[in-house]
């Protein structure tokens, strides 16, 4: 469990898997057409699905460069990786 946390908190696995959950959901609204299916006629200038989506993937963006970002600040701050190896047996 270790492992997962130090991808959560170094890596900033948390971000990224915010990044993609809103561009599959952005794909969703596309795909499924959910404003216009259920309001005909309402959503032909405002809250089209494709609006929805491209909102959606901006905010993916931003929410990708806030991990990359996070992700590049601890590698500053900590510096290089460790130097520990260990000998494979064959």
């Amino acid at each position: 469990m270790e492992g997962w946390f130090n991808q959560i908190s170094q890596a900033s696995l948390g971000w990224l898997v915010l990044m993609g959950m809103l561009y599959i959901l952005g794909a969703m609204f596309y795909a499924l057409r959910v404003p216009e299916r259920f309001f005909p006629g309402k959503c032909d200038i405002w809250f089209q699905s494709h609006q929805i989506f491209h909102v959606l993937v901006i905010a993916a963006a931003f929410v990708h460069y806030h991990g990359i970002s996070e992700m590049a600040m601890y590698r500053v701050t900590v510096g290089q990786c460790s130097t520990t190896h260990t000998a494979i047996a064959f």
